[in-house]
């Protein structure tokens, strides 16, 4: 995987997000909020696919992210 990062980090609280978004967690991985979050996993890791659980108020960098096949 090729990722190109041109952001401007933005860091916002976890339940700010809404479903799809991506974020960068506090290890530095590149995850995106599920839609049926339960109590056991809320995020996945986008690199391993990986489930996560994220508390409303932890920190996470709000990022808009694009998939590229080729």
């Amino acid at each position: 995987m090729i990722i190109n990062d041109t952001r401007k980090p933005t860091t916002v609280e976890f339940g700010s997000l809404v479903t799809g978004q991506c974020f960068i967690d506090e290890d530095g991985c590149f995850c995106m909020v599920l839609e049926d979050p339960c109590d056991d996993y809320n995020a996945v890791d986008l690199k391993n696919g990986r489930l996560y659980y994220f508390d409303a108020d932890q920190g996470a960098v709000k990022i808009n992210a694009r998939l590229e096949v080729f």
